[in-house]
């Protein structure tokens, strides 16, 4: 009994939202709504884990605790573990269709989602003499999600208390208001009127929409006939790698009752260390992997929300995500990196983990893991760190990458292979918040080698020459987002590249 009436409770609390979703007042929508920071694959969200009903039919909607750098200490080591996420901690939707925010001052920032085009209002205040006016100064026909819809454009300009125009960040910037599916460009609430971080929607889970509902099920749906090469390597030190080449053939797929899958699966590999490549182990083998998708709690890549803040006793992690659809042959990816925490002395005050371990996966679409970058961090250095990545796959008539061998028994076949580049990049920590030590494996002193930093349109924002010590990066102002790292040499060929993330 307590079954149904917990769903009847969720239902009625959902009606409105359903009833008001055809109005701009799919804010909140059910499930997640995924926004992309501009100019970068950074991923936010917003998921109402808790819905208040203060009366009048009004609703107020509590978000899960984002983790953000604390604005209560400044220039210091604790984070604020219960910080808001893109729409703020909590969204005050009052019956008449106003939307309340707060921002991390806790001062209203007010949404008029059935304004009239050239209605104004006050939109949040900047300071004792300054307030921003908003303006719905434009209604447009936009296409989200491949359809047509009904956009309102609601335009900022600072004012003073007479009632004149005063200066501003935000003067000519807008938020992007669609009639059906909520914002789909709008600021950062928590840093509004002080930042002018942007955002784009991105996704929904309910209906699946954009980059919304990846889930396992969807990333490791796998078909009779799929061909995977993998590459792997294992760093034991700067002149010890570890290489294995693999190719996955899916020969059989068994979905089973109970929500998991069995595949069985034809396995080939070679095996050699940098030391010696022509010293080689070939292994070929049938397996079955099975995958149970039932216990969405220790799946970090589609369980856990951007930056939620995962307590586990005295520690705690936080998942930064990326995603995209230009990797990997345009299947829908999420990057997922665990960040650690700990208590400091049983305070309230919780710091990130400054052993520069990480791990960082990404998943893709149909086609699974993806690519894994692990290290154990400088507090474990006999553990050695590794990489994965997917080099190329056939999935029916779509092929993406560049094959190892043209089969299985091609790539037994072979006697001895070259290493496959003779720098790797290795940054620590990655992803970067404040600073990160950069160094060259294989390099051989009197080598000219060039770092060069690219963001996501190609326009290079750091280089340095590489003498073969570590080099300590300094991030400065360089924003948040998915980067690339180049090792060039004298005449500028790129050796080597690796992503970093900057969060």
């Amino acid at each position: 009994m307590k079954t149904y009436q917990t769903i009847l409770l969720w239902l009625f609390l959902l009606l409105p939202i359903y009833a008001w979703s055809q109005t701009y007042q799919n804010i909140c929508s059910p499930g997640i709504t995924y926004f992309l920071q501009n100019n970068n694959g950074v991923l936010k969200a917003f998921r109402s884990d808790s819905i208040i009903l203060p009366g009048n039919n009004d609703s107020i909607f509590i978000a899960f605790p984002e983790v953000r750098n604390s604005i209560n200490y400044p220039g210091g080591l604790c984070l604020d573990t219960l910080g808001g996420t893109v729409l703020g901690k909590k969204v005050y939707r009052r019956h008449d269709g106003w939307f309340f925010f707060f921002n991390s001052k806790n001062d209203t920032i007010r949404i008029n989602t059935q304004a009239k085009l050239n209605d104004t209002w006050r939109f949040c205040d900047i300071n004792a003499g300054k307030f921003l006016e908003a303006k719905a100064s434009a209604i447009i026909t936009d296409t989200i999600f491949g359809k047509t819809d009904e956009v309102k454009i609601i335009s900022l300009q600072a004012k003073d208390n007479s009632g004149n125009n005063a200066s501003s960040v935000f003067n000519q910037l807008f938020f992007k208001l669609s009639r059906n599916y909520g914002f789909t460009w709008l600021y950062d609430m928590v840093s509004v009127p002080f930042d002018t971080l942007s955002y784009t929607l991105a996704g929904k889970s309910r209906p699946d929409l954009g980059l919304g509902d990846l889930t396992m099920q969807k990333i490791y749906n796998f078909d009779v006939g799929d061909i995977f090469h993998y590459k792997y390597m294992k760093s034991y030190s700067s002149l010890l790698w570890e290489y294995t080449f693999s190719i996955k053939e899916i020969l059989n797929k068994t979905l089973n009752p109970g929500n998991t899958v069995d595949y069985l699966v034809k396995i080939c590999s070679i095996n050699m260390l940098s030391s010696n490549m022509a010293d080689t182990l070939k292994k070929t083998d049938t397996i079955t992997e099975h995958y149970d998708f039932n216990h969405p709690e220790k799946d970090s890549a589609s369980y856990y929300m951007p930056w939620e803040f995962v307590p586990r006793g005295g520690k705690a992690d936080t998942y930064f995500q990326i995603a995209t659809y230009v990797s990997f042959g345009s299947n829908r990816m999420r990057g997922v990196g665990r960040n650690s925490m700990y208590r400091e002395n049983n305070t309230t005050c919780w710091v990130a983990d400054n052993t520069n371990a990480y791990d960082n996966l990404f998943f893709c679409e149909g086609l699974g893991l993806v690519e894994e970058d692990y290290s154990a961090g400088y507090s474990y250095p006999q553990v050695p760190g590794f990489e994965y990545y997917l080099m190329y796959y056939k999935k029916g008539s779509k092929a993406w990458g560049i094959p190892q061998a043209v089969s299985c028994q091609k790539l037994l076949d072979i006697e001895s292979m070259s290493a496959p580049s003779g720098i790797l990049i290795r940054v620590t920590p990655n992803p970067v918040e404040f600073n990160a030590e950069i160094s060259l494996h294989g390099f051989s002193p009197g080598e000219e080698t060039s770092l060069v930093l690219l963001d996501c349109l190609g326009k290079p924002v750091f280089n340095a020459k590489y003498t073969g010590t570590p080099l300590t990066f300094q991030r400065g102002n360089i924003p948040a987002g998915i980067y690339l790292l180049l090792a060039e040499n004298r005449e500028g060929v790129c050796i080597a590249s690796r992503k970093l993330v900057f969060r």
